[in-house]
């Protein structure tokens, strides 16, 4: 499924591939196309996923956003790779 500028709802998921049971801060740091930095703030799924379900001015640009999962565990504080993800811009604009 393609994502679009302005989309609402975008169920973003990334799987780190460990763990991230016991953790306190699970997060999304973004780089906008612009350039423009932003910070979601994530939730666990299937024990090794984070997954935000984007709102209102998320996707405000189209173009390529990079995404990297940032995570505090017990025994880990750190960044995870970076994602890729390619915003459309929509043809009824």
């Amino acid at each position: 499924m393609k994502v679009y500028q302005g989309d609402i709802g975008t169920e973003i998921v990334i799987d780190l591939g460990e763990s991230l049971s016991g953790g306190t801060v699970y997060k999304m740091k973004v780089r906008k196309p612009s350039g423009t930095e932003a910070e979601w703030n994530a939730s666990v799924t299937e024990s090794t996923k984070i997954t935000y379900t984007t709102v209102s001015g998320d996707l405000d640009e189209y173009g390529r956003y990079l995404i990297q999962p940032y995570v505090e565990l017990e025994n880990f504080q750190g960044y995870g790779e970076t994602v890729v993800l390619e915003v459309h811009r929509p043809y009824a604009v």
